[in-house]
């Protein structure tokens, strides 16, 4: 079967069936772009938000992570040898996170690239991102987002006019949680552009986002899969165990009255009780309020006292329960895993549970190398996509590139490099120099291989002291 379409020459154009289905998909497809497509939107990032604001473990887990990753400096550089510059590339995103992988990749970055400088427009860029944040306000909130909400929005605004006309202007981040990304309805579905909700409606093409997101295998809703999966939203029950927790013992502690009671005698001598119903009535509501919280202010008056009731002399321990005590440890376990789901010790956060000096120095690396790093990288890919083109001239590539080179966290003790330096066989100066930190020399004679000579061979050390015989199992080798 065929298809005819007219066009006003009155020229006909025959379709076979399966190109005219495929023409129909191209035309939905560009109808689906043209009203904004399918609108995708993540119902976890409200709520992780939410919790990251509210949970004190959260927030002191993230924040940790957040200021490390600020630390390692981001800069722009212009690539001076393209071959080198892809060794580096490739070494640096699967290099071994040992002192010689370190220095390799380093070596590389030095070889194939060279830093810009505080004054070039591409460094500004970073450096200023908007009118209405600092540099290290913007970092934070670019490294935020994604650890609550798994996903994380940079808005490129354009320069459309004057000398910087198709250069990147402000960069901003946008809320995760009102950010709406449309998509198409096929697969696999294809972004037609983003759009933000509340409490005004912006709609942004995509070369306005830089989107990046964690993996989602979440396939069951309409394109779910196309926003980031939260780790927040992922440990849910974990934070609401963590505030449920938090909540009983704020309480337990708000509500305690007192701590015990001394009990007086209170049987007649023929063994029946001296106190009638009515009697125990009062006693009851003396009790209460004799044991019970009792606020003075903020102040429990009441609080670890000892109270005074009737009875056989004998004292009453109304002290923390097995039960509250299991609790309190419940909720160290419960901040362990909560650590677990980002990718750092709770070793680094006062738990004095085998928290010698070595084991906060290698979780601190642990940190650095497991969640810090990968987050500085995304965002210097992201920053690579979207705002390193609109400052590329002639046949310079201009990148951003992260710099870990002072890093104490990875840097190796000064006594154990100058140890293995000082057993090594042969060396470079210019490497000894630049493992403890002083930089490369200028002379040409610091990058010669420099041999020990205390190794002399056998048979010129006979030949030195002809008087000594070899004995033993030596005495007949031929070398007498």
């Amino acid at each position: 079967m065929a298809f005819s379409f007219l066009r006003p020459k009155e020229k006909t154009i025959k379709l076979k069936e399966s190109d005219f289905q495929l023409l129909l998909k191209s035309l939905s497809f560009q109808g689906l772009t043209q009203i904004g497509g399918i609108p995708v939107s993540n119902s976890q990032t409200a709520d992780s938000i939410q919790k990251y604001c509210t949970v004190d473990d959260l927030y002191s887990i993230i924040r940790k992570i957040t200021k490390t990753c600020k630390r390692i400096p981001i800069y722009a550089y212009v690539v001076t040898d393209a071959k080198k510059f892809g060794k580096y590339q490739l070494l640096a995103k699967n290099y071994n996170r040992t002192r010689k992988g370190l220095d390799d990749v380093m070596e590389l970055k030095y070889q194939s690239m060279e830093l810009l400088g505080d004054m070039d427009e591409m460094q500004q860029r970073i450096d200023n991102p908007n009118e209405q944040q600092t540099k290290d306000e913007f970092l934070e909130a670019a490294y935020i987002m994604p650890l609550i909400t798994g996903e994380r929005f940079i808005w490129k605004e354009s320069l459309l006019d004057g000398a910087n006309a198709g250069k990147a202007g402000a960069l901003w981040i946008l809320p995760s949680n009102l950010m709406q990304v449309n998509a198409t309805g096929s697969f696999p579905a294809v972004i037609t552009g983003y759009q933000i909700n509340s409490p005004f409606v912006k709609k942004f093409a995509n070369e306005e986002i830089s989107f990046t997101k964690y993996y989602n295998p979440e396939f069951t809703n309409v394109n779910g899969n196309l926003r980031g999966l939260s780790p927040v939203g992922v440990a849910a029950k974990l934070m609401q165990q963590s505030s449920r927790e938090r909540d009983y013992s704020n309480a337990s502690l708000a509500n305690a009255g007192a701590y015990g009671a001394m009990v007086a005698p209170g049987i007649t001598a023929n063994g029946i009780s001296s106190q009638t119903i009515s009697a125990l009535g009062t006693m009851k509501t003396d009790f209460y309020k004799e044991i019970g919280s009792s606020f003075s202010g903020d102040v429990n008056q009441n609080a670890r006292k000892i109270a005074m009731l009737a009875g056989d002399w004998k004292y009453l321990q109304f002290g923390i329960s097995p039960a509250d005590m299991d609790l309190i440890n419940q909720n160290k376990v419960t901040f362990k895993k909560m650590c677990n789901v980002f990718g750092v010790s709770d070793i680094l956060f006062n738990n004095d549970t085998a928290s010698t000096e070595s084991n906060v120095a290698n979780m601190v690396k642990q940190m650095v190398i497991n969640a810090c790093l990968p987050e500085v990288q995304s965002l210097v890919h992201s920053l690579n996509k979207s705002v390193a083109p609109a400052y590329q001239k002639g046949n310079y590539k201009k990148v951003y590139a992260e710099d870990i080179s002072d890093m104490p966290e990875l840097q190796e003790d000064i006594s154990n490099v100058l140890r293995k330096f000082s057993d090594a066989p042969a060396f470079r100066v210019n490497d000894l120099m630049e493992a403890i930190g002083y930089g490369r020399l200028d002379d040409p004679n610091a990058d010669i291989v420099m041999v020990k000579n205390g190794y002399v061979p056998l048979d010129e050390l006979a030949a030195q002291y002809p008087d000594i015989q070899p004995t033993g199992d030596y005495a007949n080798t031929g070398n007498n």
